[in-house]
Protein backbone atom coordinates (compact mmCIF):
# COMPACT_ATOMS: atom_id res chain seq x y z
CA UNK A 1 0.00 0.00 0.00
CA UNK A 2 1.14 3.44 -1.11
CA UNK A 3 1.12 5.93 1.76
CA UNK A 4 2.27 9.75 1.79
CA UNK A 5 4.92 9.69 4.26
CA UNK A 6 6.40 12.84 5.82
CA UNK A 7 10.33 13.65 4.88
CA UNK A 8 12.56 12.18 7.97
CA UNK A 9 16.40 11.52 8.92
CA UNK A 10 17.50 8.75 10.84
CA UNK A 11 21.01 8.85 12.15
CA UNK A 12 22.99 5.91 13.27
CA UNK A 13 26.02 3.28 12.52
CA UNK A 14 26.48 0.56 10.07
CA UNK A 15 24.76 -2.61 9.81
CA UNK A 16 26.58 -5.05 11.84
CA UNK A 17 25.89 -8.78 12.87
CA UNK A 18 23.52 -9.15 15.43
CA UNK A 19 24.97 -11.49 18.90
CA UNK A 20 22.55 -13.18 21.12
CA UNK A 21 22.83 -15.55 24.05
CA UNK A 22 20.12 -17.17 25.45
CA UNK A 23 18.51 -16.61 28.20
CA UNK A 24 15.38 -16.77 30.31
CA UNK A 25 12.68 -14.31 29.36
CA UNK A 26 11.56 -11.63 31.19
CA UNK A 27 8.21 -9.83 29.98
CA UNK A 28 6.76 -7.21 31.16
CA UNK A 29 3.53 -5.25 30.01
CA UNK A 30 2.77 -1.26 29.40
CA UNK A 31 -1.14 -0.55 30.18
CA UNK A 32 -2.23 3.19 29.85
CA UNK A 33 -5.17 3.45 32.72
CA UNK A 34 -6.60 6.49 30.00
CA UNK A 35 -5.97 7.01 26.25
CA UNK A 36 -2.76 9.11 25.94
CA UNK A 37 -1.24 9.02 29.53
CA UNK A 38 2.17 7.84 27.81
CA UNK A 39 2.31 4.40 27.86
CA UNK A 40 3.41 3.51 23.93
CA UNK A 41 5.84 6.23 24.62
CA UNK A 42 7.15 4.69 27.57
CA UNK A 43 7.49 1.54 26.30
CA UNK A 44 9.44 2.53 23.41
CA UNK A 45 11.84 4.74 25.93
CA UNK A 46 12.31 1.63 28.12
CA UNK A 47 13.22 -0.78 25.64
CA UNK A 48 15.70 1.68 24.38
CA UNK A 49 17.34 2.49 27.72
CA UNK A 50 17.11 -1.86 27.97
CA UNK A 51 18.75 -2.35 24.87
CA UNK A 52 21.59 0.26 25.48
CA UNK A 53 22.04 -0.80 29.42
CA UNK A 54 22.17 -4.53 28.60
CA UNK A 55 24.67 -3.95 25.42
CA UNK A 56 26.86 -2.29 28.14
CA UNK A 57 26.61 -5.00 30.53
CA UNK A 58 24.02 -3.06 32.55
CA UNK A 59 26.62 -0.17 33.22
CA UNK A 60 24.30 2.50 34.70
CA UNK A 61 26.60 5.12 34.25
CA UNK A 62 27.26 4.43 30.28
CA UNK A 63 23.38 3.42 29.45
CA UNK A 64 22.87 7.14 28.22
CA UNK A 65 22.38 8.09 24.90
CA UNK A 66 25.48 9.49 23.32
CA UNK A 67 27.79 7.71 24.20
CA UNK A 68 27.85 5.49 21.18
CA UNK A 69 28.60 8.45 19.22
CA UNK A 70 26.60 10.59 16.90
CA UNK A 71 26.07 10.65 13.00
CA UNK A 72 26.56 14.40 11.87
CA UNK A 73 23.24 16.27 10.32
CA UNK A 74 22.93 17.22 7.05
CA UNK A 75 22.19 21.10 5.87
CA UNK A 76 18.53 20.55 6.05
CA UNK A 77 18.67 21.45 9.97
CA UNK A 78 17.60 18.43 11.31
CA UNK A 79 18.20 18.54 15.14
CA UNK A 80 21.70 17.08 15.90
CA UNK A 81 20.54 16.68 19.69
CA UNK A 82 19.80 12.75 19.61
CA UNK A 83 21.54 9.55 19.07
CA UNK A 84 18.56 6.37 17.77
CA UNK A 85 21.28 3.83 18.27
CA UNK A 86 23.41 1.26 16.49
CA UNK A 87 21.61 -0.56 14.25
CA UNK A 88 21.36 -4.84 14.34
CA UNK A 89 24.51 -4.83 16.95
CA UNK A 90 27.56 -2.83 16.40
CA UNK A 91 27.85 -0.44 19.48
CA UNK A 92 24.92 -1.95 20.80
CA UNK A 93 26.10 -5.72 20.78
CA UNK A 94 24.25 -7.52 23.79
CA UNK A 95 24.16 -10.69 25.46
CA UNK A 96 20.41 -10.21 25.01
CA UNK A 97 17.63 -9.36 23.05
CA UNK A 98 14.99 -6.90 23.71
CA UNK A 99 11.62 -7.35 21.68
CA UNK A 100 8.51 -4.50 21.82
CA UNK A 101 5.40 -5.86 21.05
CA UNK A 102 2.25 -4.02 19.55
CA UNK A 103 -0.57 -5.56 21.17
CA UNK A 104 -3.24 -3.18 19.37
CA UNK A 105 -7.00 -4.16 18.48
CA UNK A 106 -7.68 0.10 17.67
CA UNK A 107 -8.30 0.47 13.95
CA UNK A 108 -8.45 3.01 12.54
CA UNK A 109 -5.50 4.45 14.71
CA UNK A 110 -7.21 7.33 14.89
CA UNK A 111 -4.11 8.64 16.89
CA UNK A 112 -1.22 7.48 14.43
CA UNK A 113 0.28 4.23 14.42
CA UNK A 114 3.35 2.86 16.23
CA UNK A 115 4.63 1.79 13.18
CA UNK A 116 4.89 5.72 11.92
CA UNK A 117 5.87 6.73 15.81
CA UNK A 118 9.54 5.38 15.38
CA UNK A 119 9.99 5.70 11.52
CA UNK A 120 9.89 2.04 10.55
CA UNK A 121 9.60 2.75 6.84
CA UNK A 122 13.17 5.05 7.53
CA UNK A 123 14.57 2.39 9.93
CA UNK A 124 14.16 -0.58 7.70
CA UNK A 125 14.80 1.52 3.87
CA UNK A 126 16.75 -1.03 1.78
CA UNK A 127 15.54 -4.27 4.07
CA UNK A 128 12.57 -6.30 4.75
CA UNK A 129 10.10 -5.71 7.68
CA UNK A 130 8.07 -9.08 8.76
CA UNK A 131 4.50 -8.18 9.93
CA UNK A 132 3.64 -10.42 12.87
CA UNK A 133 0.46 -9.34 12.53
CA UNK A 134 0.23 -10.36 9.04
CA UNK A 135 1.29 -14.00 10.40
CA UNK A 136 -0.86 -13.96 13.13
CA UNK A 137 -3.86 -12.94 10.34
CA UNK A 138 -2.77 -16.22 7.94
CA UNK A 139 -2.36 -18.63 10.90
CA UNK A 140 1.37 -18.34 10.34
CA UNK A 141 4.16 -18.75 13.27
CA UNK A 142 5.00 -15.86 14.68
CA UNK A 143 8.26 -17.44 16.37
CA UNK A 144 11.28 -16.46 14.41
CA UNK A 145 10.23 -13.04 12.97
CA UNK A 146 13.35 -10.68 13.65
CA UNK A 147 13.12 -6.92 12.80
CA UNK A 148 16.17 -6.03 14.80
CA UNK A 149 17.35 -2.28 14.68
CA UNK A 150 18.70 -0.42 17.61
CA UNK A 151 19.36 -3.64 19.42
CA UNK A 152 15.33 -3.95 19.63
CA UNK A 153 13.00 -6.82 17.85
CA UNK A 154 10.56 -4.47 17.16
CA UNK A 155 6.79 -6.24 16.19
CA UNK A 156 4.52 -3.56 15.14
CA UNK A 157 1.30 -3.64 13.41
CA UNK A 158 1.85 -2.29 10.32
CA UNK A 159 -0.17 0.76 9.33
CA UNK A 160 -4.00 -0.26 7.29
CA UNK A 161 -3.25 -3.72 8.82
CA UNK A 162 -7.45 -4.00 10.13
CA UNK A 163 -6.66 -6.91 13.08
CA UNK A 164 -10.76 -7.51 13.61
CA UNK A 165 -10.49 -11.08 13.17
CA UNK A 166 -8.08 -11.38 15.80
CA UNK A 167 -8.64 -13.02 18.98
CA UNK A 168 -7.43 -12.63 22.31
CA UNK A 169 -5.80 -16.37 21.75
CA UNK A 170 -3.74 -14.49 18.64
CA UNK A 171 -2.73 -11.77 20.85
CA UNK A 172 -0.84 -13.89 23.27
CA UNK A 173 0.77 -16.23 20.65
CA UNK A 174 2.32 -12.72 19.91
CA UNK A 175 3.97 -11.89 23.02
CA UNK A 176 4.50 -15.63 23.81
CA UNK A 177 6.42 -16.38 20.35
CA UNK A 178 7.87 -12.83 20.41
CA UNK A 179 12.01 -13.83 19.85
CA UNK A 180 13.81 -11.70 22.93
CA UNK A 181 15.11 -12.15 26.30
CA UNK A 182 12.94 -9.36 27.12
CA UNK A 183 10.06 -8.67 25.86
CA UNK A 184 8.15 -5.53 26.58
CA UNK A 185 3.92 -5.77 25.51
CA UNK A 186 2.59 -2.26 24.70
CA UNK A 187 -0.82 -2.81 25.35
CA UNK A 188 -3.21 -0.48 23.84
CA UNK A 189 -6.89 0.02 22.01
CA UNK A 190 -10.45 -0.48 22.95
CA UNK A 191 -10.80 -4.22 23.45
CA UNK A 192 -14.43 -2.84 24.07
CA UNK A 193 -17.46 -4.98 25.02
CA UNK A 194 -18.23 -7.20 27.68
CA UNK A 195 -15.52 -9.42 27.77
CA UNK A 196 -12.74 -6.07 28.30
CA UNK A 197 -11.62 -6.62 31.24
CA UNK A 198 -10.98 -10.39 31.27
CA UNK A 199 -9.45 -9.86 27.89
CA UNK A 200 -7.37 -7.78 29.26
CA UNK A 201 -6.84 -9.61 32.49
CA UNK A 202 -5.15 -12.87 30.22
CA UNK A 203 -3.17 -10.58 27.78
CA UNK A 204 -0.95 -9.22 31.08
CA UNK A 205 -1.01 -11.84 33.63
CA UNK A 206 1.29 -13.76 32.76
CA UNK A 207 3.99 -10.89 32.56
CA UNK A 208 6.95 -10.31 35.13
CA UNK A 209 5.60 -6.93 35.86
CA UNK A 210 2.90 -4.72 34.85
CA UNK A 211 3.08 -1.18 34.40
CA UNK A 212 -0.12 0.72 34.89
CA UNK A 213 0.51 4.09 33.08
CA UNK A 214 -1.56 7.06 35.05
CA UNK A 215 -2.00 10.11 33.62
CA UNK A 216 -2.92 12.59 36.46
CA UNK A 217 -5.05 14.97 35.19
CA UNK A 218 -8.80 14.46 36.83
CA UNK A 219 -10.46 13.31 33.83
CA UNK A 220 -8.15 10.58 32.90
CA UNK A 221 -8.05 9.30 36.02
CA UNK A 222 -11.97 8.99 36.27
CA UNK A 223 -12.41 7.89 32.61
CA UNK A 224 -11.57 3.71 33.51
CA UNK A 225 -12.54 3.10 37.17
CA UNK A 226 -13.11 -0.88 35.87
CA UNK A 227 -9.07 -0.81 34.78
CA UNK A 228 -7.92 1.07 37.68
CA UNK A 229 -9.87 -1.67 39.79
CA UNK A 230 -8.33 -4.33 37.02
CA UNK A 231 -4.95 -3.35 38.64
CA UNK A 232 -5.73 -3.62 42.19
CA UNK A 233 -6.86 -7.07 42.08
CA UNK A 234 -4.32 -8.07 39.89
CA UNK A 235 -1.86 -6.69 42.70
CA UNK A 236 -3.90 -8.77 45.33
CA UNK A 237 -3.75 -11.60 43.73
CA UNK A 238 0.40 -11.39 43.40
CA UNK A 239 0.88 -9.67 39.79
CA UNK A 240 3.71 -7.50 40.05
CA UNK A 241 1.62 -3.81 39.80
CA UNK A 242 3.61 -0.92 39.68
CA UNK A 243 2.32 2.37 38.88
CA UNK A 244 3.41 4.88 36.64
CA UNK A 245 2.39 8.14 37.69
CA UNK A 246 2.92 9.95 33.91
CA UNK A 247 3.51 13.67 33.69
CA UNK A 248 4.16 15.12 36.72
CA UNK A 249 3.46 18.88 36.69
CA UNK A 250 3.33 21.51 39.51
CA UNK A 251 -0.18 21.93 38.31
CA UNK A 252 -1.10 18.44 39.82
CA UNK A 253 -3.12 18.18 43.06
CA UNK A 254 -0.39 15.57 45.03
CA UNK A 255 -2.45 14.67 47.70
CA UNK A 256 -5.67 14.68 45.91
CA UNK A 257 -4.45 12.76 43.11
CA UNK A 258 -2.87 10.15 45.94
CA UNK A 259 -6.74 9.58 47.62
CA UNK A 260 -8.16 9.28 44.20
CA UNK A 261 -5.68 6.05 42.94
CA UNK A 262 -4.75 4.68 47.02
CA UNK A 263 -2.10 2.64 45.57
CA UNK A 264 1.41 2.51 47.22
CA UNK A 265 3.53 1.01 44.78
CA UNK A 266 4.32 4.03 42.55
CA UNK A 267 6.76 5.87 40.53
CA UNK A 268 6.37 9.27 39.04
CA UNK A 269 7.76 10.93 35.70
CA UNK A 270 7.89 14.11 34.87
CA UNK A 271 5.90 15.74 32.34
CA UNK A 272 8.84 15.40 29.34
CA UNK A 273 9.75 18.69 27.68
CA UNK A 274 7.18 18.85 24.38
CA UNK A 275 10.06 19.76 21.95
CA UNK A 276 12.18 16.87 23.05
CA UNK A 277 8.43 14.43 21.94
CA UNK A 278 8.49 15.85 19.04
CA UNK A 279 12.29 15.87 17.84
CA UNK A 280 12.01 12.15 18.95
CA UNK A 281 9.55 11.45 16.84
CA UNK A 282 11.15 13.85 13.54
CA UNK A 283 14.13 12.18 13.89
CA UNK A 284 12.82 8.21 14.23
CA UNK A 285 14.32 7.97 17.91
CA UNK A 286 12.16 7.24 21.49
CA UNK A 287 12.45 9.97 23.84
CA UNK A 288 14.83 8.13 25.79
CA UNK A 289 17.52 8.83 22.38
CA UNK A 290 16.96 12.51 23.08
CA UNK A 291 19.74 13.92 25.56
CA UNK A 292 17.74 16.63 27.28
CA UNK A 293 15.16 13.57 28.16
CA UNK A 294 16.76 10.86 28.98
CA UNK A 295 18.37 12.22 32.47
CA UNK A 296 14.99 12.46 33.04
CA UNK A 297 13.79 8.62 33.15
CA UNK A 298 16.92 7.30 34.37
CA UNK A 299 16.41 7.14 37.83
CA UNK A 300 12.62 5.72 37.17
CA UNK A 301 13.57 3.11 34.66
CA UNK A 302 16.42 1.75 37.13
CA UNK A 303 13.78 1.24 39.56
CA UNK A 304 11.43 -0.40 37.39
CA UNK A 305 13.69 -2.94 35.66
CA UNK A 306 13.81 -6.51 36.69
Amino acid sequence: MDRQGISRKLSRRTNTAETRVSRAVVKYAFVGLSARAGATTLSFAFADWLARSVARGKTKSDAGPGSAGRAGRDARGVNDDFDCGAESGGAYRAPGSVAVVEISDDYPQLGGSDYDRIGVDVRFAGREYVSAYACLARGASVRGVSNIDGGINWLLRSPGEPCGELGVTDYIRLASGATGDTVIVDVKGGFGGAGRIPMLQKLISDCDRVFAVVDPLPSALMADAEKLELFKSLESGGTDILYVINKMNPGVDVREMRSFIRVRNVVELPFLPAEGIYASEYNCCTVYSMPKIAPLLEAAFTRMAL
